[in-house]
């Protein structure tokens, strides 16, 4: 039921309040939603498409940068680490752990640094 009423509010955010939000901060507009059998579904927009600057407004080490920008499996960090929160299609499964383990270390330190931008 938890994820139900997850899943309501976060529509119900996108209807009501995305539209408020005025490019500042940026968020996807809303495409559709659904439900079917017991599943649902919300669509966004791709912000990748939309010509959104990812992350570009705080600074990062170059190193940190040119790791993590050059990731084969990019995406943001929404919700539980599951497939239907990827923003990235069907993939191996392997290439896609090899990496993101491979490159924990780095994302760890690049998030430790956003971290200390907010003290």
């Amino acid at each position: 039921m938890r994820k139900v009423r997850s899943y309501e509010v976060e529509v119900a955010f996108y209807r009501s309040y995305g539209s408020r939000c005025a490019g500042a901060p940026r968020i996807a507009e809303p495409l559709g939603h659904a439900e079917s059998n017991g599943e649902r579904l919300l669509i966004l927009e791709d912000l990748d498409d939309a010509g959104f600057v990812r992350r570009s407004r705080r600074p990062r080490g170059p190193d940190l940068d040119r790791k993590l920008t050059a990731a084969t499996f990019r995406t943001f960090v929404h919700g539980d680490a599951k497939p239907a929160n990827f923003c990235f299609g069907p993939v191996d499964a392997a290439a896609l752990v090899h990496e993101w383990r491979s490159l924990y270390p780095v994302a760890v330190a690049d998030f430790e640094r956003f971290l200390h931008g907010w003290r």
